[in-house]
């Protein structure tokens, strides 16, 4: 009875699986589990480019999660073949490809190159696990008026907490890449590429010891057109950011929507509450009143940072930072670290203060430090997440106003 069931299963898979023939042409576009070697590595590759036979992507090795290499190569007729490149050297692969479904699977692998030895198996296999189905016609017409992604776009990941110009300069056939561009500088620091089929778009963001994966609906045309629900993973997806993102095209947003992150033209500047008192040494003393010690501040919009830089330039009491924050909703309390030359000398809780009447995230940050005397130096306030406030009237540094007074 066993081995009946064990056939007709068999059976089965049979049907759904078939080599190619002539004419069929799926899409190799997607995310393939790649097991090589008898076991020894495993990777995952995705394919983010097409066009006619051709395609490109990388490949992860998933015992680090890190990209290793970039792959080019071209289906012919019923098979595969592409060429694996990094800095560690170049191997070529070829392969049967089997129609599973509307999806691909590389059966027969046989790899060469780099690495390759007698004790090292040259097999490997391959299972599209993402994608597929058609392929897009390498000659197609351009994307419709209003649906073409090229040009640049808004972005706002992880809760708002940061923003970037996606610039989209190549597109066609369903496919496209380009750069996320820094907001200060204006200089791309990671690279995108991906496809769209007019209602989705995902694409890989890569650079430096980063990869990940990004997708959301598309919505609208022209000038409102927005990617919308989106999600991402892969580095950093760790370090407890939300995992969100959305886009639009500049100007998109109506005209009652306020602009991202800039705080109010004056944000309060609460003096300190407590008396004016500095404790040192196990006993209190009477003081000079707290006044403004030092401020960098202004009312131009927001970029974001993880830290705000605090010089003095002669001995001080230092009663209280205040910094302009973006804060999670709900949250209320936030770590920092008080830091001379990358020393940490003190540390404590930011509690979320008053906050701008129109961007309810954006609000005061504030502690009391009670140090007795700092001497002069260049000092550092460290807070966990990037979302401290800066811009260029700040030169790049975080928003920050200190009370005290001259010791």
């Amino acid at each position: 009875m066993k081995t009946l069931l064990t056939l007709f299963i068999a059976a089965i898979a049979a049907a759904f699986a078939f080599p190619l023939t002539a004419g069929a042409a799926p899409s190799m576009l997607g995310t393939w589990d790649v097991p090589c070697c008898n076991g020894a590595y495993h990777f995952t590759m995705r394919i983010t480019g097409e066009t006619g036979d051709s395609f490109s992507g990388i490949m992860i090795n998933q015992a680090t999660g890190l990209q290793d290499s970039e792959v080019r190569g071209r289906q012919t007729g019923d098979g595969v073949a592409f060429d694996r490149t990094g800095s560690w050297g170049a191997q070529h692969w070829t392969a049967r490809l089997v129609v599973e479904g509307s999806r691909l699977r590389m059966a027969g692998g046989r790899w060469s190159g780099t690495g390759s030895s007698p004790s090292l198996s040259p097999e490997f296999s391959g299972v599209q696990t993402s994608g597929g189905g058609p392929r897009s016609d390498a000659s197609a017409s351009p994307a419709p008026a209003g649906q073409s992604l090229a040009g640049d776009w808004e972005l706002y990941c992880c809760g708002d907490t940061h923003h970037w110009t996606l610039r989209i300069s190549r597109e066609g056939g369903g496919t496209f890449s380009g750069d996320l561009l820094d907001l200060n500088t204006g200089r791309p620091e990671s690279q995108v590429s991906g496809r769209t089929d007019g209602a989705h778009i995902a694409f890989d963001r890569t650079g430096p010891g980063l990869l990940q994966h990004w997708t959301a609906a598309l919505v609208g045309a022209g000038r409102q057109q927005k990617m919308t629900d989106g999600r991402w993973d892969g580095t950093g997806s760790d370090m407890g950011f939300p995992l969100d993102f959305h886009a639009e095209r500049p100007g998109a947003a109506t005209a009652a929507a306020p602009p991202v992150a800039p705080p109010p033209a004056r944000p309060p500047a609460r003096p300190p509450t407590r008396p004016d008192v500095y404790a040192g040494g196990g006993h209190n003393a009477v003081s000079a009143p707290s006044v403004t010690i030092y401020e960098a501040w202004n009312s131009a919009g927001c970029g974001f940072t993880d830290s705000a830089a605090l010089p003095l330039g002669e001995p001080v009491r230092l009663d209280r930072i205040q910094l302009w924050f973006n804060w999670r909703a709900g949250e209320t309390s936030a770590p920092f670290v008080l830091l001379k030359d990358g020393v940490q000398i003190a540390q404590g809780q930011l509690s979320r203060g008053d906050c701008d009447p129109y961007q309810a995230a954006w609000c005061n940050a504030e502690a009391d430090i009670g140090i007795r005397r700092l001497a002069p130096g260049d000092y550092t306030v460290q807070v966990a997440i990037a979302r401290v406030c800066q811009n260029a009237g700040s030169n790049g540094r975080g928003f920050i106003r200190a009370w005290g007074a001259a010791d």
